[in-house]
């Protein structure tokens, strides 16, 4: 038992470190919600300069407003179009656009998932070998009762 803690433990501390690494650098700044409509205005009126476009339709950008930076998060609609519709027009914006891995969260979620798992395989095997022991016990008495 105290193995598979000590286990579960390392897998905790080596996936805060990946995350902590895969983190991207706007992630560290206050971010602000902002809806995909007010994105696309904010594209047009040309006050977005550079994006982060994650594949799981997650976008993290930047807006400059006189001296001032804000950064802001939004979410792509599933039915929001073509990428490349999107694309076109932050390429005629100027903005600066970068794909991204998904977002840590979702990383966390699966590697999570995957030490649970991983955890739940010695257990599965011991549950497995008491039920063949138990059902054998039943076939020896049931053997020995028959005589």
């Amino acid at each position: 038992m105290k193995r598979t803690i000590l286990i579960a433990c390392m897998l905790a501390g080596i996936t805060s470190v990946a995350i902590a690494q895969d983190a991207s650098p706007l992630e560290g700044s206050a971010l602000q919600s902002l809806s995909y409509a007010g994105f696309i205005r904010a594209i047009n009126d040309g006050v977005v300069k550079e994006v982060q476009l994650d594949y799981g339709g997650l976008i993290m950008g930047k807006i400059i407003i006189g001296e001032k930076a804000h950064y802001f998060t939004t979410r792509r609609p599933k039915n929001a179009g073509e990428d490349v519709l999107l694309l076109e027009l932050m390429e005629e914006k100027g903005v600066d656009v970068t794909h991204v891995k998904p977002s840590s969260m979702q990383n966390m979620i699966a590697l999570s998932m995957l030490a649970f798992m991983v955890m739940m395989i010695p257990g599965v095997f011991i549950l497995l070998i008491m039920i063949w022991t138990k059902v054998k016990r039943i076939e020896q008495y049931q053997f020995d009762n028959a005589r």
